[in-house]
């Protein structure tokens, strides 16, 4: 398969993508078999490949969630073919009102960090809020619950209502789980 793309990423993000002597863009071009040619004055970085073992878009998923503020040991959660990517952007909501952004942002990271880390705990997921964003890292169905409850907060519900709607769902999938163990295949003797 040949992939021939060109991504822009925020300028101050080049470095993180790069890596501390070019480690995290060696990282991504083995673990995708693509090669990476990054330009630090414009943020842009083009993804070319023409090996058949390649997995380009795996690549445009790293790059994207660590210029989306997550760290290299996070971005490769997405090396885990049921992790997945998504970005909420929150000019969608607020048009360009960085008054509104800001103050969604600040809903969602809380006091010290705590609402962000209390909902990647429940949810067992990443969480980044980077610049007009809002990135998480996890299954489909994962991303789901994360998304309703910063909805919730967007909308100005309070952070217990969104910890509860998470909670909810852990426990619900807790329960279906042991309902599959106990009602596996019997064995007879």
């Amino acid at each position: 398969m040949i992939f021939d793309k060109t991504i822009r990423i925020p300028i101050d993000r080049v470095g993180s993508v790069v890596g501390k002597s070019g480690k995290t863009k060696l990282w991504i071009e083995e673990k995708c078999h693509v090669n990476l040619d990054i330009d630090s004055r414009s943020g842009e970085i083009h993804i070319s490949t023409d090996n058949e073992t390649s997995n380009p878009l795996l690549a445009v998923d790293l790059i994207r969630s660590i210029a989306h503020g997550f760290s290299k040991v996070n971005a490769s959660n997405l090396l885990d073919e049921d992790k997945f990517l998504s970005v909420i952007d929150l000019t969608q909501y607020y048009k360009k009102s960085s008054h509104s952004i800001s103050r969604i942002k600040s809903r969602v990271i809380g006091q010290n960090g705590k609402a962000r880390k209390v909902m990647e705990e429940i949810s067992n997921t990443n969480i980044s809020v980077y610049g007009h964003s809002i990135s998480i890292i996890g299954s489909f169905e994962q991303i789901k619950l994360v998304e309703n409850a910063i909805n919730l907060l967007i909308s100005g519900a309070q952070h217990k209502t969104a910890y509860d709607l998470l909670q909810k769902s852990r426990t619900q999938a807790k329960l279906d789980r042991l309902q599959l163990w106990e009602d596996g295949p019997v064995v007879e003797n």
